[in-house]
């Protein structure tokens, strides 16, 4: 994903066969932040990689690629714990990304650090809060 830049995100699962984490879903370049949140599973736990591109207030084009481990609320105690566990293998082999937890849908924006300013998305700089 950080060199070819194929997707806008990918969403792994485990695997309850196998127990192996695979990739569920990938979206297009062009996706947008409401498609990527549509794609997640509203009682399961996921693993995934977002990237946000945004303008810089100098105008420069640039972008974050954030991991995210998805474990809403509702997901089983078992689910937290088996994603909670393998977190650390899918982690550690992704390399400059930003790491972020989110339980609830409304949480993602804070948790990449996405703000609307005046139309324009915030490159998430506390100074812009």
């Amino acid at each position: 994903m950080k060199i070819r830049r194929k997707h806008k995100y990918i969403i792994f699962k485990i695997d309850t066969d196998t127990e192996a984490i695979v990739i569920e879903k990938t979206g297009a370049k062009k996706a947008t932040l409401e498609e990527f949140k549509a794609s997640l599973p509203f009682s399961e736990c996921r693993y995934c990689v977002y990237e946000h591109e945004y303008t810089t207030h100098d105008g420069r084009p640039t972008d974050k690629i954030f991991f995210m481990s998805w474990m809403p609320n509702n997901a089983t105690p078992y689910g937290k714990m088996a994603y909670a566990e393998a977190k650390g293998v899918i982690r550690g082999l992704l390399d400059g990304v930003f790491d972020s937890s989110v339980t609830a849908l409304e949480q993602i924006e804070v948790a990449f650090g996405i703000t609307e300013d005046e139309g324009e998305e915030s490159d998430g700089d506390p100074d812009d809060w």
